[in-house]
C-alpha cells in the first residue's frame, strides 16, 4: 500500500473517530435533555393536578357562595324593608307628638310673659315707681326666688 493511501486512511479514520465521539456526546447531551425534559413533564403533571383540585374547590366555592347569596339578598331587603317601616313609624309618631309639644312650650311661653307682667305689675302697685324695689324684684325672679 502506497503511503499516500495509508495517511488517507488514517486521516479518514481519525475524522470517523472525531464524528462518532461528536456523536457520542450529541447523544449524552440529548439524553440528558430527554431526563430534563421528562422530570419537566413530571412536576408539570403534578401543578396540573393541582390546578385541578384547586378548580374543582373554586368550582365548590362558587356553587356555595351561590347557594349563599340569594338568601342573603332577601335578608337584605328584609331589613331595607324594616328600616322604610321604621322610618315611616318615627315619622308618623313625629307628627302626632310635634303639634301638642309646640302648643305645650307655646302655653309655658305665654304663661311665663303673663306671668312676668302680673308681678311686674304688682310690683310697681305695691312697691310704686321706686326703681331699687323693682331692680331687687327682677333679681329674685331671675334666682327663682
Amino acid at each position: 500500500m502506497p503511503a499516500l493511501t495509508q495517511v488517507c486512511v488514517v486521516l479518514v479514520t481519525i475524522a470517523l473517530l472525531g464524528v462518532a465521539v461528536a456523536l457520542i456526546r450529541a447523544i449524552l447531551r440529548i439524553e440528558k435533555t430527554m431526563k430534563d425534559l421528562d422530570k419537566l413533564t413530571s412536576e408539570m403533571h403534578q401543578a396540573l393536578v393541582r390546578v385541578d383540585q384547586f378548580a374543582s374547590t373554586s368550582n365548590d366555592l362558587v356553587v356555595t357562595l351561590k347557594g349563599i347569596v340569594a338568601p342573603v339578598r332577601n335578608v337584605a331587603q328584609l331589613l331595607g324593608s324594616v328600616g322604610e317601616r321604621a322610618a315611616a313609624l318615627g315619622n308618623k309618631v313625629l307628627d302626632e307628638l310635634e303639634p301638642p309639644v309646640q302648643t305645650a312650650a307655646a302655653v309655658s311661653r305665654g304663661v311665663r310673659a303673663g306671668t312676668s307682667f302680673l308681678f311686674e305689675r304688682l310690683a310697681s302697685r305695691w312697691f310704686g315707681r321706686n326703681s331699687e324695689s323693682r331692680n331687687r324684684l327682677e333679681a329674685d325672679s331671675r334666682l327663682g326666688m
